[in-house]
């Protein structure tokens, strides 16, 4: 069987693509509908606040599939909601904060409008993150139990 640590490190590194394919969606259709174009450097920003949380839960979430590899609908919606709340909560107020800091320097950041305005993009984008994050965690809950199988296959 496929050792826990090396299952986490590969959720890891999906979870480092789903950020980089997220944000760059995020820019496209962003940029396509209020105009202009994509600039990756201009926009750096944007992978800063979504690559560190989306690292970090895909690697829980990793650890959390190999230990409990079969998991019902319902189950599999609440981890959901909790990952995909718990993510944009913490990009949206502790990645901002952090990826302006990085970029501009602490003076003049409004702290208390990004804590407020993160905890209300978290709750209203719910709708979309709740759907697109049930795909995209369905999808690593597969490829861990994919991963911990074809190992435990070839050993056989």
């Amino acid at each position: 069987v496929m050792k826990k640590e090396a299952v986490v490190s590969l959720s890891m590194l999906f979870g480092l693509i789903v950020s980089i394919v997220v944000s760059v969606s995020i820019l496209f259709v962003s940029k396509f509908f209020i105009g202009g174009t994509m600039d990756f450097g201009e926009d750096k920003w944007l992978y800063m606040t979504l690559a560190i949380p989306i690292v970090i839960g895909f690697g829980v979430l990793g650890s959390y599939f190999y230990n409990h590899p079969n998991l019902n609908n319902k189950q599999m919606w609440k981890i959901t909601l909790i990952s995909v709340l718990v993510i944009s909560l913490i990009s949206g107020t502790v990645g901002t904060i952090i990826s302006d800091v990085l970029l501009y320097g602490s003076q003049g950041i409004n702290f208390e409008g990004r804590i407020i305005w993160g905890v209300l993009y978290s709750l209203l984008s719910l709708p979309i993150t709740l759907i697109i994050g049930k795909l995209i965690i369905g999808i690593l809950a597969e490829f861990v139990a994919a991963m911990k199988n074809k190992v435990a296959l070839k050993s056989k």
